[in-house]
């Protein structure tokens, strides 16, 4: 049998149009530090590197401007941002219930 299982068409198909969308977007090193700050604070970009799975380095090159930030990373950029949110409006319907 080849091709995707019919259980995991839904996602991998999700993946692909959110990759779709995110190279369609210009994504800037200032956006990337910005959303880095958000989720991990002033010293971000080793957490950030930590949470994608890739070197710090990489995280650096890319705030410089000397190494182009992917469509995929911005995709795992906007899971954890998504993630954080639903964490953030968990603890505030916590507070006001």
């Amino acid at each position: 049998m080849r091709g995707v299982k019919l259980h995991n068409q839904g996602p991998f198909w999700k993946g692909y149009y959110d990759y779709l969308y995110a190279a369609d977007k210009e994504f800037t090193a200032e956006n990337l530090t910005a959303i880095g700050k958000v989720l991990y604070g002033e010293r971000w970009q080793t957490d950030l590197a930590d949470a994608l799975n890739i070197n710090s380095r990489r995280i650096r090159e890319m705030v410089a401007g000397t190494r182009k930030i992917p469509p995929g990373i911005v995709v795992d950029i906007l899971t954890l941002l998504k993630e954080k949110q639903i964490k953030i409006d968990s603890v505030i319907g916590n507070l006001i219930t």
